[in-house]
């Protein structure tokens, strides 16, 4: 479906096998310059929830040149399995043996943005992806929000990053870069990095 305008609201998604985007066989060469794949197209916004299984997701290639930015409807988007989330979870997924670039903007494994006004979770999920981009992380690009919000009066929301791992090698070109996520405001608990930055 066009991620541009299906959100997923309230659905649940679970991978009974791996799937593969690409032929894998050489993937540790692909680069922005690589031709012949499979390109992969962001999920814009994500409101359901992803349950990996245990499985993962290979062969994923995405780059963002800065003349591609409206090249799918004119959404502002950033090379990731989706742009962002809102009352979203992804939980026991693995992306592996993938490329993801963007020349002037941001690129993340699962995740560009985690809203902090909605309740989001990665739980037990990890990259071993290349990413390379002027900000670049390996799960999550922008972590917002400050924890948990409790209290007597109005809801709770939580944002939180769980058990989650990187293993790829992640390359920034001018912001910041990191395993986890460049630039988190919310919770991330038992998380590790083993990749190259």
């Amino acid at each position: 479906d066009d991620g541009a305008t299906n959100h997923f609201t309230g659905e649940y998604f679970k991978l009974t096998a791996d799937i593969y985007l690409n032929d894998v066989t050489n993937w540790e060469s692909w680069d922005e310059t690589t031709t012949g794949l499979n390109v992969w197209k962001p999920i814009q916004c994500f409101e359901g929830h992803f349950d990996g299984n245990g499985y993962a997701i290979s062969g994923m290639y995405c780059v963002q040149k800065t003349t591609d930015k409206n090249q799918w409807g004119g959404y502002d988007w950033t090379p990731s399995l989706v742009g962002y989330a809102k009352d979203a979870s992804f939980i026991n997924l693995g992306l592996i043996e993938g490329f993801l670039y963007s020349e002037d903007n941001e690129a993340s494994g699962i995740c560009d943005i985690l809203y902090s006004d909605y309740e989001n979770s990665i739980y037990n999920c990890y990259n071993s992806m290349t990413i390379k981009a002027q900000e670049a992380s390996g799960i999550v690009g922008i972590l917002e929000g400050s924890g948990t919000v409790t209290g007597n009066s109005g809801p709770t929301h939580l944002t939180l990053v769980k058990e989650c791992y990187n293993s790829g090698k992640i390359t920034s070109t001018e912001g910041n870069a990191a395993g986890i996520s460049a630039c988190a405001e919310a919770k991330i608990t038992d998380c590790y990095n083993t990749g190259e930055i």
